[in-house]
């Protein structure tokens, strides 16, 4: 007895799953299959209300894995930042989210051309990150 199982491949990241027939997600370039399993897994990672925030690592992977397309490229900016703060300076989760936003301490992302005195790519030249030389 044969089986036809039809698969469905993700045009982010490449994933090949069980085509679910689910729809694509509307911000990212991603198959509707990848996109239900980064959910799950963003519904983990929340629920272990975790102090480092386990969370943004896994936000910020699944935006770099999913540039082109529908993604926009400031998301696939920040998911690489953020994945750059983490494992080369040893950022944890919630001090990545904080460089992503404004909480007490960090700056926002400054504009290109602004007078802020320390935009992002200023910062992670300088910031060596904590117990890092």
């Amino acid at each position: 007895m044969h089986t036809d199982h039809k698969t469905t491949i993700c045009p982010g990241c490449g994933l090949v799953l069980p085509d679910r027939h689910l729809d694509p997600p509307d911000r990212f370039n991603a198959s509707g299959e990848c996109w239900q399993l980064f959910s799950d897994l963003s519904c983990y990672t929340v629920s272990k209300q975790d102090p480092e925030f386990i969370h943004q690592y896994v936000v910020d992977a699944y935006e770099a894995q999913h540039a082109g397309g529908k993604t926009r490229n400031i998301t696939v900016i920040f998911g690489l930042i953020g994945l750059y703060l983490a494992l080369e300076k040893g950022y944890t989760g919630k001090q990545v989210q904080c460089s992503h936003a404004d909480c007490p301490g960090a700056e926002r992302l400054a504009p290109v051309g602004t007078s802020r005195t320390a935009s992002m790519p200023d910062r992670i030249g300088r910031d060596k990150g904590p117990g890092r030389s």
